[in-house]
């Protein structure tokens, strides 16, 4: 099991299946189409269609598919995703 979030970053080097040239702009359609598929799920199960079950399912399905499109996005931009985190803990550190 992998821990540590840079070294998942650069394992999701290793799932690439297309051309990087244009990289940083599939990956910004590829999350925000994730995203909406994850707002879909939602919408579905609030609404009282389908179990807890199969939305947690989904949900951590697409959230894991999430993930996966921001570490990628971080490493196009050759930003680490430790870094990301650690300035966005400062910045919810300074909203408490």
């Amino acid at each position: 099991m992998m821990n540590d979030i840079d070294e998942y970053q650069e394992w999701t080097k290793t799932t690439i299946g297309y051309e990087t040239k244009k990289e940083a702009s599939l990956l910004y359609s590829g999350l925000i189409k994730t995203i909406g598929e994850m707002s879909g799920l939602a919408e579905k199960f609030y609404s009282g269609e389908g179990s807890y079950s199969s939305w947690t399912h989904d949900a951590k399905e697409k959230l894991g598919t999430i993930q996966w499109y921001l570490n990628r996005y971080a490493d196009s931009m050759e930003w680490k995703m430790s870094d990301i985190l650690e300035e966005n803990i400062k910045m919810m550190e300074k909203k408490k």
